[in-house]
C-alpha cells in the first residue's frame, strides 16, 4: 500500500491548495515575505538540498519570475542563499523597507493638524498611523529619538496641545522646555482625558444629541476621521446623519409650494400675452390656456388672462362655424344681437346690385368689414374681431349686446 510522503520535495503542497503559499508575481513588497514562507515550508518538509530548493520554488512563481530565476547563475549552479539574495536585490525589497521618508512625516503632521481628536478611538488611530510612518524611520536611525517625540507632539491638533500641555507639565517636577515630552507622558494624559468611562459620559446629556448646525458639522468632521474600530460611534453618527438628511428633505418639500411658478416666469408671461391676442376659436387657444394654468401655482396667471376658453364661460348663442372656402347655398340666419342682428352681405350675392350700407355705424359709403369706427373700437380694445367667423365680440368673448 502506497503512502504519501511526509518529507522531502514530494511533501510540498500543490500550488493552489489551502496550505500552499500565494503565487509570487514580482511585487517588491511581497518578495521578502514570499522567501521567508518558502524557508518555513522547506524546513517543515525537510527539504535541505540547494538543487531541490531552487527547483521547488518555481511552481509558486509566475511565468516571468520563473524565467528570471532560470536565467540567474544561482539556479544554473544551485545555491539557495545566493538565489534569495539575488531576488531580494533585483525585485527591490529595500523599497518596501524605505516606503516612508521624513517628508512623509511632515505631510502627516500637516494633515492631522487640520483634523479633530474627540475620543479615544481617534487618539489610537493617530498613534497607529504615526508609528507606521515614523517608527520605521526611527528603527533605521534616519531620525533621532528627540525628533521622533517632537514630530509626535507637533502632529496633534493645536486645540489638543493646549489642553494636554499644562497637564503634562504638572507631572514633571523639574520641567525643561528644551526637552520634548516623552511618548509615555503624552499617552498617559491622552488616555485619561479620553477615557471611555468618564463620569460625564455615564449620564445622558440631551444637549449632546441636538441636531443644530454646529453639532451637525462636528459630527460630519468626526465621522470622516473614524475607522472600523469605532462600531458604536459609527452607528450613532450614521443614525444622526439619517435624521439630518430626513429633516433636510422635509424642509425642501415644504419650500417647494412657496415658489411662484413651477415653469420659467418669462415663458408664462409670453404665453399669457399670446393668449390675450388669440381668437377664442383658435384650436390652439384651449391647449395654451391649459398649459399656463398647469404651470402656474400661485393663481395669478388666471387673473392676467382676459378670456377663458368657451367651455368655461356661460353658454351663449351658438355661432355657426362656416368655412370661408365653402360657399353656402342659402342665406345664413343672423343672430339677434347688435350689430350682428343686421344681415351681412352674403358672398354668393356679391354680384347683386343694391345700396351699400355699414351695419356698424350705419354709413352708406362702406361695408361693415371696412368700417373705420369699428377699427377704432378694435384698436381701443372695446371690441375684438374673429377672423374665422368674421364677427365682432366683447373682449371677454361675450356677444355684443
Amino acid at each position: 500500500m502506497n503512502h504519501l510522503s511526509t518529507t522531502g520535495i514530494d511533501a510540498l503542497p500543490i500550488q493552489g491548495k489551502r496550505d500552499a503559499p500565494r503565487t509570487f508575481k514580482g511585487n517588491y513588497d511581497k518578495v521578502e515575505e514570499f522567501l521567508k514562507t518558502m524557508d518555513k515550508l522547506f524546513s517543515r518538509c525537510s527539504v535541505t538540498l540547494d538543487n531541490e530548493k531552487v527547483e521547488a520554488i518555481l511552481p509558486y512563481c509566475s511565468t516571468r519570475v520563473q524565467e528570471f530565476i532560470r536565467a540567474t547563475p544561482s539556479f544554473t549552479t544551485p545555491n539557495w542563499a545566493n538565489l534569495k539574495k539575488h531576488m531580494m536585490e533585483y525585485y527591490d525589497a529595500e523599497r518596501a523597507n524605505r516606503k516612508y521618508t521624513p517628508n512623509d512625516i511632515w505631510a502627516f503632521n500637516k494633515e492631522w493638524n487640520l483634523k479633530s481628536i474627540t475620543d479615544l478611538t481617534h487618539w489610537k488611530k493617530y498613534y497607529r498611523d504615526f508609528y507606521t510612518k515614523a517608527g520605521t524611520l526611527l528603527a533605521r536611525q534616519e531620525i533621532s529619538d528627540k525628533d521622533f517625540r517632537t514630530f509626535f507632539w507637533l502632529g496633534l491638533p493645536e486645540s489638543i496641545r493646549l489642553v494636554f500641555e499644562p497637564k503634562i507639565q504638572a507631572q514633571i517636577p523639574n520641567y525643561d522646555a528644551s526637552t520634548p515630552y516623552t511618548i509615555e507622558q503624552i499617552c498617559s494624559v491622552a488616555e485619561n482625558y479620553f477615557k471611555h468611562n468618564k463620569f460625564t459620559e455615564m449620564v445622558f446629556n440631551p444637549l449632546k444629541y441636538q441636531l443644530d448646525e454646529d453639532s451637525d458639522s462636528d459630527s460630519d468632521n468626526s465621522s470622516s476621521d473614524s475607522d472600523s474600530d469605532s462600531d458604536y460611534d459609527s452607528k450613532r453618527r450614521r443614525k444622526l446623519k439619517k435624521k439630518k438628511t430626513k429633516h433636510a428633505r422635509k424642509s425642501v418639500e415644504k419650500e417647494k409650494p412657496t415658489q411662484k411658478y413651477q415653469g420659467p416666469e418669462q415663458e408664462i408671461e409670453g404665453m399669457i400675452q399670446q393668449l390675450n391676442t388669440m381668437s377664442l376659436s383658435d384650436p390652439k387657444y384651449g391647449h395654451l390656456y391649459f398649459k399656463v394654468m398647469k404651470l402656474d401655482t400661485s393663481g395669478l396667471a388666471q387673473k392676467c388672462v382676459n378670456r377663458e376658453p368657451p367651455h368655461i364661460t356661460q353658454p351663449r348663442t351658438k355661432i355657426p362655424m362656416v368655412a370661408t372656402s365653402v360657399p353656402s347655398p342659402q342665406r345664413q340666419n343672423s343672430p339677434t344681437t347688435f350689430p350682428n342682428n343686421l344681415p351681412m352681405r352674403n358672398r354668393s350675392m356679391a354680384g347683386q346690385t343694391g345700396p351699400m350700407r355699414c351695419f356698424g355705424c350705419s354709413g352708406n359709403d362702406h361695408m361693415l368689414g371696412e368700417c373705420p369706427r369699428m377699427k377704432e373700437l378694435i384698436k381701443g380694445g372695446t371690441v375684438i374681431f374673429d377672423a374665422v367667423t368674421r364677427k365682432y365680440y366683447m373682449p371677454d368673448g361675450r356677444n355684443i349686446l
